[in-house]
């Protein structure tokens, strides 16, 4: 292992300015460049300028704020254009990326050219707005984007005095030099939050402090600050990058998140007020060095899996305190996985651009190694617990891969002959692109995986089995002739928004969940052009919601493995067999309550389509109210609104007893022969047209009585004189509605 060469860190302070003179002492405004031959925006504004800058500076603070850009140079259009962006409305969001449809594309527009000196004149120029409300935000994008036209004219060494009260916010931000010419920028102050965000090529130096997502995103750059640094984002998702800070200052209230996401980066600092277990998190081949021992054991112990910290001593020699190597991967197959994926993060450190879009098992082609499933299960028992710090291997790059790298082991070890794979944890894509036989499908069981958004895709005869993930997704897209066994089934929450997908693109796959689920504002797909799609469930729950969720051209199946279930294929059965009656339904013995039973008939909505719909629902529904009321519960309730039909024969026959009467409400519309023929049994409903429906069809004279509930909530019983009355006024009033048409 190289051991990299330290050189002793410079001590960078500020110098200290008098206000009144930084004009004079660090602005000069005729650059060496300056020859006046160009007719650029500088020629002939020199002596104006320095007049300018000169008069500005010597002000008091107080006369600074009234001073006036009026005059006949052409620097002044430059002020206007400040001005006037000084006005835009820059919106990011919480990554700190600024939004291209706001107003930031005003600035696009800007095509002024100014040399390094006349940047930084320019800029004290600003002091004058700081009390705007946009300053700090827009003033950084607006010198920006100077310095990048400034740059691509073939300028560079920029170097800016800051000196106001409020700090720059994404300096440097987006800037893009070149690995020949670095775009080379010094900071004599303090600069604000996204210093140099997204920028690649930079080499930068802060003589004082930064603040919050310093160096976010960059590539292939280098940045100093000597004094102290946010820890919040420093480095986030950086890449190939140096950064040296003098001290690394937490919030009490943030998570360091130092170097998040971030790969092949070289990070020195000299001192820290405390660290988080954050540095390096879903980052790799990261090293962290410094001169102090006082927090070498803090830095060792907040490093994340994957990256590296160094100790440089006062001769410039570095020593290993601990390693990606050291530590974790002391398994011999381990070892060979982590050639394999040096390799892997090397090629695509050189090729950024360079997206892998085949089989990723095939990434660890050159693995040969046979295993026993015992043997498996035990090399992924030690990875997982030989480090304190294993909570990376949950985290989005490493665990990827581990999981590919185990699938080869998996796919190997079942050619040779082993099967029955069982592990008590899980990694991201464990169980894809495996290929079973369909005399012998490969069986793989995975126990509880709660930080993993669990995925399962392209594989063909497998047996999977799992416990399930407190971030379930995706299973099965892409699988064939496969069975899939859930048994926790609890979605991902993303702003009460739930998401799960199973089976899309699959074809003859079959997939069984054993848990209920939160229904509730629920996003996903079960079977997305699928064929012979099959979804078994043993909880009442998620059978009735993936029933009424899917439409009959699905052509998925769904199968309910309980009670409910069984009576529902029952009815699938009855309602496509021809010549069955409601004499075929006396052998049917299943029992669910009241609220099942109302829960049944709003499953049934998926066949309003067939031609005798009301009439078979309405038989089915009245025999499963008498199995209910047989084995003793009572008062049953049925809304018939939400199907958005009437339903034919309910309560048709029903027979309740003396002394325990049959109850049964009805909110919505009934078809024909509603309670016809039924016994000592109580019809409610708030609906007129049920109520003159009932008024026809139930016999009162054997023990029935049926109640109207008024809009206040009070039920009003009809007597017999009054149901004469109301069916002759009924028959009346449609009399009148025939001689009317007539």
């Amino acid at each position: 292992m190289a051991i990299a060469q330290h050189t002793q860190p410079q001590t960078l302070v500020p110098p200290k300015i008098a206000l009144q003179t930084v004009g004079l002492s660090q602005v000069h405004i005729k650059g060496p460049g300056d020859d006046g031959l160009d007719d650029s925006l500088g020629d002939g504004l020199d002596d104006g300028l320095d007049d300018l800058i000169r008069g500005y500076t010597m002000r008091k603070p107080e006369e600074r704020k009234e001073i006036q850009t009026e005059g006949k140079h052409k620097f002044i259009e430059l002020i206007k254009k400040y001005e006037a962006f000084l006005e835009a409305k820059i919106e990011e969001n919480m990554n700190g990326y600024l939004w291209s449809g706001s107003d930031l594309r005003i600035i696009w527009k800007l095509d002024d050219i100014l040399t390094p000196n006349k940047i930084n004149a320019f800029l004290q120029l600003t002091m004058c707005y700081e009390e705007h409300k946009q300053y700090s935000l827009n003033t950084g994008i607006f010198l920006t984007k100077l310095i990048e036209n400034s740059y691509k004219s073939g300028n560079n060494q920029f170097r800016l005095d800051i000196v106001t009260s409020k700090r720059l916010d994404y300096l440097a931000g987006y800037l893009d030099g070149t690995d020949e010419r670095l775009i080379d920028i010094t900071i004599s102050g303090s600069i604000g939050d996204n210093f140099g965000f997204r920028a690649k090529h930079i080499n930068c130096l802060i003589e004082n402090n930064a603040g919050d997502n310093c160096g976010a995103d960059i590539n292939n750059s280098k940045i100093i600050v000597a004094g102290a640094c946010e820890a919040n984002g420093l480095g986030r998702v950086a890449n190939v990058s140096t950064f040296k800070v003098g001290t690394l200052k937490q919030k009490a209230y943030q998570r360091d998140n130092v170097l998040h996401n971030a790969f092949f980066c070289i990070f020195d600092v000299d001192n820290a007020h405390s660290f988080d277990r954050n540095i390096g998190i879903l980052g790799y081949g990261n090293i962290i060095r410094t001169q102090n021992k006082k927090i070498l054991t803090g830095l060792s112990e907040a490093i994340s899996l994957g990256n590296r910290v160094s100790f440089i001593d006062e001769n410039g020699e570095e020593h290993i305190q601990w390693d990606f190597s050291c530590d974790t991967f002391i398994h011999p197959l381990a070892l060979k996985f982590q050639d394999e994926l040096n390799k892997l993060f090397e090629y695509y450190a050189l090729h950024p651009n360079k997206v892998y879009s085949g089989n990723p098992a095939l990434l660890f082609s050159n693995i040969t190694d046979v295993l026993s499933p015992e043997e498996i299960c035990d090399f992924v028992s030690k990875l997982y617990k030989s480090s304190s710090r294993r909570e990376i291997w949950f985290g989005h790059h490493c665990n990827e891969y581990i999981g590919h790298f185990l699938n080869k082991i998996i796919q190997n070890s079942y050619n040779a002959g082993y099967n029955d794979f069982m592990f008590e944890t899980n990694y991201r894509h464990l169980g894809s692109h495996l290929v079973g036989r369909a005399n012998n499908p490969i069986k793989l069981s995975i126990g509880w995986s709660k930080d993993n958004s669990f995925e399962v895709k392209c594989s063909e005869y497998i047996e999977l089995t799992v416990d399930g993930s407190e971030y379930l997704s995706t299973i099965g897209f892409r699988c064939k002739n496969s069975n899939f066994n859930v048994t926790k089934c609890k979605e991902p929450d993303f702003k009460g928004i739930r998401y799960m997908d199973l089976g899309k693109e699959s074809e003859h796959c079959c997939f069984v969940i054993h848990d209920k689920f939160n229904t509730k504002d629920f996003r996903g797909g079960f079977g997305v052009k699928a064929k012979d799609f099959t979804i078994k469930t043993s909880e009442k729950e998620a059978f009735t919601f993936l029933y009424r969720m899917l439409d009959s051209e699905d052509k998925i199946n769904v199968i309910g493995e309980n009670t409910f279930g069984e009576l529902f294929r029952e009815y699938e059965r009855y309602m496509s067999e021809k010549g069955k009656t409601q004499k075929n339904l006396d052998d049917m013995t299943g029992v669910l309550t009241p609220e099942d039973i109302n829960e049944f008939l709003l499953t049934t909505k998926r066949f309003r389509e067939y031609n005798e719909y009301s009439e078979r629902t309405g038989e089915f529904i009245t025999k499963l109210i008498q199995n209910s009321y047989d084995a003793g519960n009572n008062n049953f309730g049925l809304n018939t609104k939400k199907l958005k039909t009437s339903i034919g024969g309910l309560g048709r026959n029903l027979q309740g007893y003396p002394e325990r009467i049959l109850s049964l409400q009805i909110d919505g519309d009934v078809g024909d022969e509603c309670g016809f023929r039924a016994a000592y049994c109580t019809f409610k409903t708030s609906n007129s047209r049920t109520l003159n429906a009932l008024l026809e069809q139930v016999p009162l004279i054997r023990g029935n009585k049926i109640y109207y509930i008024n809009p206040n909530g009070s039920e009003e019983m009809i007597s017999v004189f009054e149901r004469v009355v109301k069916r002759a006024g009924y028959k009346l009033k449609e009399y009148t509605k025939k001689l009317m048409v007539k």
